[in-house]
């Protein structure tokens, strides 16, 4: 079927051995039997025809095959339908379309009311083929041979001809149900029978010895059963040995004594009386079904394409209907490889081939390319596009590929198979793997871009936070308060007993603000110290604006944070070794800080919030000449007003790019989820968690 197009076709019934003579109309329904994404248009048709008529749309990117025996549908029998008049139209389009047309599944021919019925189905007697009225006479329809001794059996002990007339209705109804002679072993593919073992070893079952009377009679029923294929030679640590049981009907041996052969008859009776109930069988929704197949009736059905494999002339001629490996094919039939000039109007995927025309081969007139490899060399099958989807699928969706990720799929593929642009085929296909998305964890957890919050002026915005517990000092302080403004990484450190909401207000006031000023904003984390009432009426008396960072997410406080594991450092590198002096190294720890140049900023705190540098040790021990000049307090005061706006300028451009660099390094490494309105989006169970 070519890429996105729609294609009608005739199909054959499999009827499935159901006995149809009581519908009339059918409706086709689609199956999804894989993940291909095939469309089949539902529609009324006549089942008395050899053929009917079915829409199919490809909505692939790509074209695929049909194959053998693919169910494409199901026929449901309709009771009742209407034919919608429109009283506007033409009356010759409605005559010549809708109902002719439409009734009869697009077919020219007889209208529905005069079947053409083959002679070996028993139809309902046509009363009026005027009226389109069907009635039923009030007699037992006429059984197969092998449901009427069934029937006369299980009709015994009823006497009403209703119950008698609903009986053969449901016998014929569900006749699939029965076997038809004893090479009729019928299939189901509704349920998988498994055993579990839980683990157990096989259990060795005894030899039963078989009367010599009886020797050559089961000798011919197991020929007969092998011929069959009931059963089969095997070799398994779980196979049983023959013990064959006499039927009523004579047939078969049995040995009387045998406790199995007991326990086997007390099961049957028991199936018999609880579940062998006839009339259930007209609840099963699933044997009144006729398939539409894409080939008759004769054809046994195919549950898998795993094991049905390709010929050599069906993957000879799938190359050479090939857009791309047909030209191929011709070059190395005629064994003449076209120049360059030749080659320029040809798609991208041939030029490629014939880039790697020396590795090219043919075996069986089918195209490989050779694959060097330090092992030693082998041959990968050039795949057409109609068996693309389908190499992808085995290789990935089935139990022996186990749904492995993006790169061992292409491993896999890679050792047998090779196509133009095969690596994005195989990551689109394993990215859209419904199993993949729905079972697999993902490696990285979805995360939202990076918003930056930037700052250009000293106290725009302070953060605040608390670090500890700590092991206890002589002074018995156990945490420390850490205060830092945005704009100029000024920080200040203040060694705490507790962490009380009265405490650290009481420090920020009097150890913050009033040296500093009122800050615009103050943000910290959800602790309840910050989040108490006595801090909310401190910022509410202050007038300044309180945020918080958002819970279980210490880098929206960023700063605070990072600038806590530096102090961690530096503290860890001079307290003693009972730990329990590190409130007296805060202070001329904070000042080696704030001295330093922050990568950020370009500045050093002190120069952002002091406008001067401060003298330290090294200054004092080496002599340095004064560069700073006399002058009028004015003029100092005018000259560090414009030397504090030249370096608040320059911070902000450098605070500026350092949050664009930031920005684009934490943005490449998130994988964020893109929704919008009325996407498809998968639910998490909990059912499948371990334990």
């Amino acid at each position: 079927m070519p890429k996105f197009g729609i294609t009608m076709y005739r199909m054959h019934l499999l009827l499935s051995n159901i006995n149809i003579s009581l519908i009339t109309l059918t409706i086709v329904e689609p199956v999804f039997e894989d993940e291909r994404q095939i469309i089949v248009a539902r529609s009324l048709v006549d089942p008395y025809k050899e053929t009917i008529p079915v829409r199919i749309v490809n909505v692939e990117k790509y074209p695929i095959r049909i194959r053998k025996n693919y169910l494409l549908g199901e026929l449901h029998p309709v009771e009742q339908f209407e034919v919608f008049i429109d009283n506007n139209a033409d009356v010759e389009l409605y005559d010549s379309v809708l109902y002719k047309d439409f009734c009869i599944g697009m077919s020219q021919g007889d209208l529905i009311d005069t079947p053409v019925i083959p002679e070996n189905w028993r139809s309902p007697k046509v009363l009026s083929t005027k009226t389109d009225s069907f009635e039923i006479e009030a007699e037992i329809p006429k059984l197969p041979d092998f449901l009427s001794e069934l029937y006369q059996k299980s009709c015994e002990k009823i006497s009403d001809q209703e119950q008698k007339l609903k009986l053969a209705k449901v016998l014929l109804k569900n006749q699939g149900a029965f076997a038809k002679d004893k090479l009729d072993l019928g299939s189901c593919s509704l349920i998988k029978h498994k055993i579990d073992t839980a683990g157990a070893a096989p259990t060795r079952q005894p030899l039963r010895r078989t009367p010599k009377n009886f020797e050559g009679e089961e000798e011919a029923y197991l020929k007969d059963q092998l011929e069959r294929g009931v059963i089969q030679p095997s070799s398994s640590a779980w196979r049983s040995n023959i013990c064959l049981v006499r039927k009523k009907d004579g047939s078969g041996v049995r040995n009387p004594e045998c406790k199995n052969c007991k326990s086997m008859d007390a099961d049957w009776v028991d199936f018999k009386t609880d579940v062998d109930n006839v009339t259930n069988l007209s609840d099963n929704p699933f044997v009144s079904k006729i398939c539409a197949v894409t080939r008759s009736q004769n054809s046994k059905l195919i549950d898998s394409n795993w094991l049905s494999g390709y010929t050599t002339k069906e993957l000879e001629n799938f190359q050479k209907e090939d857009s791309d490996l047909g030209p191929v094919h011709k070059w190395l039939d005629n064994n003449c490889k076209p120049n360059r000039d030749e080659i320029a109007s040809y798609s991208p995927s041939t030029r490629k081939y014939w880039l790697n025309y020396d590795l090219l081969i043919t075996k069986n007139n089918v195209l490989y390319q050779k694959r060097l490899q330090p092992t030693g060399e082998s041959y990968q099958l050039l795949v057409p596009k109609v068996l693309r989807k389908e190499v992808m699928t085995s290789c990935h969706n089935t139990m022996y590929s186990a749904h492995f990720g993006v790169n061992k799929t292409k491993d896999k593929i890679k050792n047998c198979f090779h196509w133009y642009k095969m690596g994005e085929d195989i990551q689109s296909h394993v990215n859209t793997c419904s199993v993949c998305n729905r079972f697999k964890a993902l490696n990285r957890k979805p995360k939202a871009s990076l918003h930056s919050y930037t700052v250009g002026y000293p106290l725009d915005r302070v953060a605040i936070d608390v670090i500890g517990p700590l092991p206890y000092t002589r002074q018995n302080n156990k945490f420390i308060l850490v205060i830092g403004d945005h704009f100029t990484r000024w920080m200040e450190a203040f060694p705490l007993p507790h962490q009380q909401a009265e405490k650290v207000a009481e420090k920020l006031v009097h150890e913050f603000i009033s040296r500093f000023g009122i800050p615009l904003e103050l943000h910290s984390d959800q602790g309840r110290n910050f989040e108490s009432k006595i801090f909310t009426e401190v910022c509410k008396l202050l007038e300044i604006h309180k945020t918080r960072s958002t819970s279980y997410r210490p880098c929206s406080n960023g700063i605070i944070e990072r600038f806590n594991a530096t102090l961690e450092g530096m503290i860890r590198s001079f307290v003693n070794k009972n730990a329990n002096d590190w409130d007296l190294h805060i202070g001329i720890l904070m000042a080696a800080y704030r001295s330093t140049v922050y990568p950020a900023t370009g500045y050093s705190p002190n120069m952002l919030m002091l406008g001067r540098e401060i003298t330290l040790p090294p200054q004092i021990i080496f002599p340095f000449p004064n560069c700073n000049e006399s002058m009028e307090v004015e003029t100092y005061v005018s000259k560090m007003r414009s030397k504090l706006e030249e370096i608040y300028q320059l911070a902000r451009e450098h605070l500026r790019s350092s949050a664009v660099r930031q920005k684009k390094d934490y943005d490449s490494r998130i994988s964020q989820n893109q929704f919008c309105k009325g996407s498809l989006v998968y639910k998490f169970n909990n059912i499948y968690l371990k334990n």
